[in-house]
């Protein structure tokens, strides 16, 4: 699986289109964060991600993944693993400490946990893992 950055100009009609035969309300370009990734096999773009970094420098979060349904179910959990391990090494990159991801398939949820993503709130599906621990400043 290959990954490129998410090009708004370029990647949105299409993942504009994703949201829609999902049934789902598509985010408006302007609104999505800067930081996202297309994973994609010589055949098709399989899934998008995007990260939204705070501006304290401690945690980021996972803005929200999505497939192409077109992509067989394989692929597109490989896609979402691929996506998490760019955003992962950006995020460490760039210093962060924790990175936040709130899932919305049970699949996703095992993957992440699989990934090292601690639960703590089960209902939610609000999922963090620590990137590197800092000392508490009190």
């Amino acid at each position: 699986m290959k990954v490129r950055s998410f090009d708004p100009e370029k990647d949105y009609p299409l993942v504009k289109s994703w949201w829609e035969a999902q049934k789902l309300a598509p985010i408006p370009k302007h609104a999505l964060p800067g930081i996202g990734y297309v994973a994609y096999n010589e055949d098709m773009d399989v899934a998008v991600g995007w990260m939204d970094m705070s501006l304290f420098g401690i945690m980021c979060y996972f803005y929200g993944f999505l497939a192409n349904d077109a992509a067989p179910p394989t692929r597109i959990i490989e896609a979402h693993d691929t996506i998490m391990d760019i955003m992962e090494f950006y995020a460490k990159g760039e210093g962060y400490s924790v990175i936040v991801n709130t899932p919305h398939q049970l699949s996703l949820k095992k993957l992440a946990i699989k990934k090292g993503y601690l639960e703590n709130h089960p209902s939610v599906s609000q999922l963090f893992k620590i990137l590197r621990l800092k000392e508490d400043p009190a």
